[in-house]
């Protein structure tokens, strides 16, 4: 019996599962960069497999690869799967964002062009397939890879739209390296660099060893880039770094980049201020016309940088420890069931939990939003370029402000001392001058007798003459002392 009664509950189960209706009604995806040329050659000398640029920070083929395979990922899911995004492009159904870099642009187009499949485009060494695939499982990758035979990405004739800003006046994804405020708010925090150079110090003398000359963290945070970039591109090292090496400068990284570097919850706010906001903004928008009609924005896409997935992992609580890949993606998607509208978030293609204690609804991300964004836009104005001095030293500075109040109270103590000795050294010589006088005093004072008093001519101090009887045999100074007219 008690068999029976599970087994009908599990039949309940399942077909209250498959029964619901579920359906992806808007996405939004957040895309770092694809694999790129290392930014400073100074560590490394590499020789390339493949056509490798020769402009530092550019794209390469592996990077335009990577994001053509993400974008194959995507437009599997929501062109065939769920059926959100039509075939063919449509003005406003997919908005691209990207920042105005080089490298972003083109990992932009590079992602419309997997997206929206046409023709044959750049080869791409055959060496390299393997390594040119992002962190996401390609599903048919194979019939990917033999459509595409040895191109990187396939040409494509509709100019797909990217917008992008001047990234000086790039206020959605780079005010957090214009705004004034925070450019002075970062200057607090240059002596923890140096307190973490201080900590790796013996592991900065050990890539000396090697040849790789490291002085500073800002020196460790290139060769990061560039270790990253040539091990992304399945270039050769021609100076080896052994595991541990790797790992120590993976550690040393994520301690500068997310403990002090995203320290600021001004610059993180101002990092994703917009990017959140827009998400709100589609996802309301979502909510309000679907079922209405097509008119609303069904997928952004915005192709950002490292610090942005770091910024927002931190935010969502993703682990990212074993470092950012090349096109790493974020991926947010508005979800209706029978019951509510509900948010999942996917990094590389995993979901991940952002609420664990309260669920995933629609309701509770954008209170997350809201916490972590301005409240209007002079909130974000003035936070970019308002900046009060906040008073949060790190313990450097807490000595040296010591040591100038230590210094400071030295000083003053010196000072009162040396007034106040003076001050009784003079104190001192007045008294004995008093006492001397009222000694004097005191002897003349005794020394008066009567009845006669005589005059000094040599002072004006009129001096006591004893009396003396003429009768008596007494001499002078017997009666009054041993004084005798001057």
């Amino acid at each position: 019996m008690t068999t029976f009664f599970s087994f009908a509950i599990l039949l309940f189960t399942l077909a209250t599962s498959f029964g619901e209706d579920r359906k992806v009604i808007f996405a939004g995806a957040i895309v770092r960069s694809g694999a790129n040329e290392m930014p400073n050659s100074k560590y490394f000398n590499v020789t390339a497999k493949s056509n490798y640029p020769k402009h530092p920070g550019e794209l390469t083929a592996v990077g335009r690869h990577q994001l053509y395979l993400l974008a194959r990922q995507l437009a599997h899911n929501y062109v065939r799967k769920e059926g959100l995004i039509s075939s063919e492009y449509k003005v406003g159904e997919l908005v691209v964002r990207s920042a105005g870099i080089n490298k972003s642009v083109e990992a932009a187009q590079s992602f419309l062009t997997g997206f929206y499949q046409q023709g044959n485009g750049a080869s791409l060494d055959y060496r390299l397939i393997n390594e040119a695939v992002p962190g996401i499982e390609i599903e048919g990758l194979k019939d990917v890879l033999v459509e595409l035979r040895d191109a990187a990405v396939p040409g494509y004739s509709i100019p797909f739209p990217v917008h992008t800003t001047n990234p000086k006046n790039d206020y959605l994804l780079n005010a957090h390296s214009i705004c004034p405020a925070v450019l002075e708010e970062e200057k607090q925090y240059r002596g923890e660099f140096e307190g973490l150079d201080n900590k790796y110090r013996s592991f900065y003398k050990e890539l000396k060893a090697v040849g790789i000359p490291v002085e500073k963290y800002e020196d460790v945070k290139q060769l990061s880039e560039n270790v990253q970039s040539v091990l992304g591109n399945a270039l050769e090292l021609t100076r080896r770094l052994k595991d541990k090496d790797l790992d120590r400068l993976k550690e040393v990284v994520n301690k500068g980049d997310s403990d002090i570097f995203l320290r600021s919850e001004r610059k993180r706010k101002l990092m994703y201020h917009t990017l959140l906001t827009e998400l709100k903004d589609n996802l309301l928008n979502a909510k309000a016309y679907y079922g209405k009609g097509d008119n609303y924005t069904k997928m952004a896409y915005f192709q950002v940088d490292y610090y942005h997935i770091l910024a927002l992992s931190k935010l969502l609580r993703v682990d990212v420890n074993n470092g950012i890949p090349f096109a790493s993606s974020l991926i947010f998607e508005l979800v209706k069931t029978d019951k509510e509208y509900d948010v999942e978030v996917r990094y590389n293609g995993k979901e991940h939990q952002w609420n664990t204690t309260q669920g995933k609804g629609l309701s509770k991300f954008l209170e997350l939003i809201k916490q972590n964004t301005f409240p209007n836009r002079q909130a974000f104005v003035d936070a970019c370029f308002k900046y009060t001095i906040n008073v949060t030293y790190n313990k450097r500075t807490y000595l040296i402000i010591s040591l100038i109040m230590f210094f400071i109270l030295l000083v003053i103590w010196g000072v009162s001392w040396f007034l106040v000795v003076r001050r009784r050294r003079r104190t001192g010589d007045n008294e004995d001058v008093l006492v001397e006088y009222l000694d004097t005093e005191r002897n003349i004072n005794a020394s008066v007798l009567e009845p006669g008093l005589e005059k000094d001519e040599g002072a004006n101090i009129k001096v006591a003459m004893p009396a003396v009887d003429p009768a008596s045999d007494s001499k002078p100074g017997k009666a009054g002392g041993n004084c005798t007219k001057g």
